[in-house]
């Protein structure tokens, strides 16, 4: 789930602790190739997967929501 937050956007997504396609490390790459600085990251294991949650910070500057968006295949 990618929504705006009230400093940038939220992303929260579930992940195998073994899962190749969409990591967490590979979430962070394309947010730093964005220039979306990541201002808090926090990891949960509730179940099987992990729950990942992360925080950006967006200004006018930096790339709209549906912008980032597009480069994360779900």
């Amino acid at each position: 789930m990618i929504r705006p937050s009230f400093m940038g956007i939220e992303i929260m997504f579930r992940c195998a602790s073994d899962d190749r396609d969409l990591s967490l490390s590979t979430v962070l790459s394309v947010l730093v190739d964005e220039g979306l600085p990541v201002v808090s990251c926090v990891s949960t294991k509730p179940e099987e997967q992990l729950l990942h949650t992360i925080q950006t910070e967006v200004n006018e500057t930096k790339p709209k929501i549906g912008e980032v968006t597009s480069n994360f295949v779900f």
